[in-house]
């Protein structure tokens, strides 16, 4: 709409504004009025057949995969426009985070 001239502003997750070089991004709405987007991970029930396993060992595989082996700077998002990890970068979640977070998934995953 803002690029059509409909509307002189407009609000959007910001990975889906900064592709557009048209655009001027002006900056986050405030933290008070932010909302969280969640994310989550599933295993598909033809991987759990294929490598025969069950769900839990196909989930500590995939974590232990990211953990052990993936090459974190390669992994991109769905639309393969934005990489998932980089420091310093508006639309990507920085290394450390990502970390402390597949570090507690683990954990938690222990646990149950």
């Amino acid at each position: 709409m803002v690029l059509r001239g409909d509307a002189e502003i407009g609000f959007q997750q910001v990975s889906e504004l900064l592709p557009f070089k048209e655009l001027e991004f002006v900056g986050p709405l405030p933290a008070e009025v932010q909302q969280r987007v969640f994310f989550s991970a599933g295993v598909a029930l033809a991987l759990v057949r294929t490598v025969h396993a069950d769900y839990q060992t196909c989930v500590a595989n995939a974590i232990n995969w990211f953990r052990r082996e993936a090459v974190k700077k390669d992994l991109v998002c769905a639309n393969e426009k934005y990489c998932l990890l980089r420091d310093g970068h508006p639309v990507c979640w920085n290394h450390a985070n990502c970390d402390v977070f597949v570090d507690a998934a683990a954990d938690l995953w222990k646990d149950w």
